[in-house]
């Protein structure tokens, strides 16, 4: 996060960083992360060694938590069609 604060990214820094505050940039935000889980799940789902994933990292304080909590149960019904019962999500 301190790069991002930085603009001291290795990547290009993302604008804005955040989740559903009702913009566009803010929803594909959240579409990408899906995205991203969805590729992870998939390249890795047959490895033996990996105990589960972690949907989002400490999100914001003023997230609004209807708006997440619906996230999170389609984010975690989606992975737990593609990884293994022993998975921790």
């Amino acid at each position: 996060a301190e790069h991002y604060r930085n603009k001291n990214c290795y990547a290009p820094c993302p604008e804005k960083l955040g989740w559903f505050q009702d913009t566009d940039k803010n929803y594909e935000s959240v579409k990408k992360t899906t995205e991203t889980l969805l590729k992870i799940a998939h390249r890795y789902k047959d490895e033996s060694n990996i105990l589960g994933i972690e949907l989002l990292n400490e999100p914001w304080l003023t997230i609004n938590l209807d708006n997440i909590k619906s996230w999170y149960k389609e984010a975690f019904n989606l992975l737990r069609e593609i990884v293994p019962p022993n998975w921790i999500i």
